[in-house]
């Protein structure tokens, strides 16, 4: 098993204490409570990826996000697991490979016998939010996430009922008005609190209307408008994370809070007007990787990471943050654990099968790699390779 998996320290967990389940982990000893734990706030943004943002130029596409990096531990070399949101945030809440090849587990196993982070965090005292400003049932997200340890629930009917500031955008109320809606709620949270942000206006077809403006160098190409208006709904949220931090600044809880911002998934959408067209290997790679930002400036010192992970890291990562131990099957490692770098693993697959990445050595799926009517979904004209 050494081979095969990266085990946590033995002085922390023990490891392999029943055959029928090779993946549990056991607390060597109980978890002692820090006195004042930290609140921990997951904001899931919509198809945000790394390519669009430029959070290292001196002129970036999302500006918030590229000054949250320089203020954070910011990891620069973290991709998605999967294809779809429910799929990225199963992965990213529940430490677990998504059902690869099959139904999403929120509909297919809504009471799947797993510890995922709110359900650990809820056992530790922590009060459990999801918020968004889509609805709570979609996909049977809201079962899966009451069978695994959320507790409040702050979706889309709520934010109706307020007196919106923005235009619709896209599937719903704008990312804008959910940053609002969301200090709203956390103000009205018990600390420690856990809760879990996730964004909307960013999402396929991308239709806006997005406030912002954009970017001369991308709308003024020959790039097609389905990509221009994706990059601007990137800026979009952007835009809308900005007024949140702006207003979560000016909380009490701000300083005892520490805010994770990652993508859920991409887009098979690339820029086609550069100097070359992306290799299929790097459109893989482009699709996978989105940003980690661990934010909080009174607890985290700011560093640019490159340490090797994805969402399945996520989980454990916090656990580690925060001191906690508790039982876990988590397929995934901590980002803090010391892993030598080759040793690192990142699985990244939809229904057409999987790409590998382990330090830096990499397997990817270049054959079918988009599909009629579900993502990724074939662009217009797109030629599919069938292998």
């Amino acid at each position: 098993l050494e081979e095969t998996y990266v085990l946590p320290p033995p002085d922390q967990y023990r490891s392999r204490t029943d055959a029928r389940y090779p993946l549990l982990k056991v607390p060597v000893a109980p978890t002692s409570k820090p006195e004042k734990p930290l609140n921990v706030v997951i904001i899931l943004m919509e198809s945000v990826r790394l390519l669009e943002l430029g959070l290292e130029r001196s002129d970036p596409a999302a500006p918030t996000l590229s000054r949250l990096a320089k203020e954070s531990l910011y990891f620069t070399r973290f991709y998605a697991n999967t294809h779809q949101t429910v799929r990225g945030e199963f992965t990213t809440l529940c430490g677990a490979y998504s059902n690869y090849g099959g139904g999403q587990e929120y509909s297919m196993f809504p009471d799947l016998g797993i510890a995922c982070l709110p359900s650990i965090l809820k056992d530790q005292g922590y009060q459990t939010w999801w918020i968004s400003n889509y609805h709570a049932n979609y996909a049977n997200k809201r079962a899966f996430h009451e069978a695994h340890g959320i507790d409040n629930f702050a979706d889309v009917e709520g934010l109706k009922k307020r007196r919106l500031k923005a235009p619709l955008v896209g599937w719903g109320p704008s990312d804008e008005d959910l940053a609002d809606y969301a200090v709203e709620k956390l103000n009205g949270a018990r600390a420690p609190f856990f809760a879990e942000i996730m964004t909307l206006s960013n999402h396929h077809p991308f239709v806006g209307p997005f406030d912002v403006e954009r970017i001369p160098a991308v709308e003024d190409s020959t790039e097609s408008r389905l990509y221009k208006n994706y990059v601007a709904g990137t800026q979009y949220t952007d835009k809308a994370l900005g007024k949140f931090f702006e207003k979560a600044r000016k909380r009490p809880w701000f300083d005892d809070t520490v805010f994770i911002i990652l993508g859920d998934h991409s887009v098979w959408l690339f820029p086609e007007s550069g100097a070359r067209r992306l290799t299929p290997a790097e459109q893989i790679e482009v699709y996978h990787r989105t940003p980690l930002i661990m934010f909080s400036p009174k607890h985290l010192k700011a560093e640019r990471n490159n340490t090797l992970g994805s969402q399945m890291d996520l989980a454990p990562t916090v656990l580690d943050m925060l001191g906690i131990r508790a039982p876990n099957a988590f397929e995934g490692v901590s980002l803090l654990a010391d892993v030598p770098h080759a040793r690192r693993k990142v699985m990244m697959g939809n229904e057409s099968g999987w790409s590998i990445r382990q330090g830096d050595q990499h397997c990817y799926l270049t054959g079918t790699e988009c599909f009629d009517y579900f993502p990724p979904v074939c662009p217009p004209g797109y030629e599919r390779k069938r292998a």
